[in-house]
């Protein structure tokens, strides 16, 4: 699912654990900054081994992704312009990228998760809280 701002820009994508089908899929487009999908795949299917070779990128923004291990966050998204677009709320097995705008995070429950991001980041230059 994906969630705009109401200039239609692409500030998220979520994928709940209930959503997956058959196969890879991706989320977003060859050129995003961040690649985002879902794998679905049958018994005995392969990804064969493979590296990713190196490559100049010019990165402009800290996308972010979250994946809830346990426990259920209420997920505030908002635009560039600092407004809340809407809330969603993710339990075990649900995923998240975040690409444009703020969020803010709520635990509803004891919850894991894992966050992951581009690096390097440095926080006193990479976020500003409001």
């Amino acid at each position: 699912m994906e969630i705009r701002d109401s200039n239609k820009n692409l500030l998220a994508i979520v994928h709940y654990d209930n959503n997956f089908v058959n196969g890879k899929n991706f989320y977003t487009q060859p050129e995003s900054e961040f690649q985002f999908g879902s794998f679905s795949l049958s018994e005995g299917e392969e990804i064969i081994p493979h590296i990713h070779e190196p490559q100049e990128r010019n990165i402009s923004k800290t996308s972010e992704g979250i994946v809830v291990i346990s426990g259920e966050i209420t997920v505030q998204i908002y635009s560039v312009d600092k407004i809340k677009v809407c809330d969603l709320n993710l339990v075990k097995g649900d995923a998240l990228l975040i690409l444009d705008g703020g969020h803010s995070l709520k635990m509803n429950k004891d919850t894991k998760f894992v966050e992951f991001k581009q690096g390097p980041y440095h926080q006193e230059i990479d976020k500003e809280r409001f």
